[in-house]
C-alpha cells in the first residue's frame, strides 16, 4: 500500500469564523449604511463581531502578518471576508467611496472617523420627537409592538448619549432616572382602556421598574 505525503502543501488553519456559513456576500445588518444612523449600524457590527470573539478586527492593532508568516493565508481569508461584510452592508454611494480599502481595520477606522458624529444631533432630535409624539392609539399598535417601538428608540439614544461618559457613581443614578422616565413615557400614551392599570402602577411604592408595568399591561391586553 502506497503512503502519500502532503509535507510540501500549505495548510490553512481551521477558522472559527464559520466561513462556510458567512461568505463575503453575507450582510450583517438589513439597515444599510447611508451616511446617517451610524451608531445603530456600527452597533450591529460590534455585537456580531463580539459574538464571534473577533472584536479585535475593529481595531487598527489587528495588523497583517508578513508574507512569509504561516498565519498570513488565514489572516487574508478572514480580512477579505470581513471587507465583504462591510461593503455589502452599505448603500451604493457609500460603497463606491470605500470599496478600495484593503484591510477591514482601516476601513472600520475610516468609517468611524467620517460618520460617528455626522448628523448625530439631527438624529437625536428625531428620536426624541418620535418618543414625545408616540401614542399607542394613533400608531395603532399592540402593547408589545408599541413597547418595542419605544424601546428601540431609547436604545438608539443610549448609543448617542453613552453612560460611559459619566463617573460610575453618577451613571448609576442616571440609570435609575432613565428607567423611571421610560416608565412614565410608556404609561402616558397607552390606550384609555388601560387607565385603571396605569393609575395602580403609578400609585405603587416603590415605582416598579420598566419591564414590570409592561408585563402587567401586556398580560391584560
Amino acid at each position: 500500500m502506497t503512503e502519500s505525503s502532503n509535507k510540501g502543501a500549505t495548510t490553512v488553519p481551521k477558522s472559527d469564523f464559520s466561513l462556510s456559513q458567512h461568505t463575503p456576500a453575507h450582510r450583517v445588518t438589513s439597515v444599510l449604511l447611508n451616511g446617517k444612523f451610524f451608531a445603530a449600524w456600527s452597533r450591529s457590527f460590534q455585537l456580531f463581531f463580539g459574538g464571534k470573539g473577533k472584536s479585535n478586527w475593529l481595531l487598527e492593532t489587528k495588523k497583517q502578518p508578513p508574507a512569509d508568516d504561516p498565519k498570513r493565508a488565514q489572516w487574508d481569508m478572514e480580512n477579505y471576508t470581513i471587507l465583504g461584510w462591510f461593503l455589502n452592508s452599505m448603500e451604493e454611494s457609500i460603497y463606491n467611496m470605500f470599496m478600495y480599502y484593503d484591510t477591514a481595520p482601516t476601513l472600520w477606522n475610516a468609517l468611524t472617523q467620517m460618520y460617528a458624529h455626522a448628523h448625530s444631533d439631527a438624529r437625536i432630535f428625531e428620536l426624541y420627537q418620535d418618543i414625545s409624539h408616540a401614542s399607542q392609539e394613533t400608531l395603532g399598535l399592540s402593547v408589545a409592538v408599541y413597547f418595542d417601538y419605544l424601546l428601540s428608540r431609547w436604545d438608539e439614544l443610549a448609543q448617542y448619549e453613552p453612560l460611559s461618559e459619566f463617573p460610575i457613581e453618577v451613571a448609576s443614578i442616571v440609570v435609575k432616572q432613565q428607567s423611571r422616565q421610560h416608565t412614565y413615557q410608556f404609561l402616558m400614551d397607552l390606550k384609555s382602556e388601560f387607565d385603571p392599570l396605569r393609575i395602580h402602577i403609578l400609585n405603587t411604592s416603590p415605582m416598579p421598574s420598566l419591564y414590570e408595568p409592561f408585563a402587567t399591561i401586556d398580560g391584560e391586553e
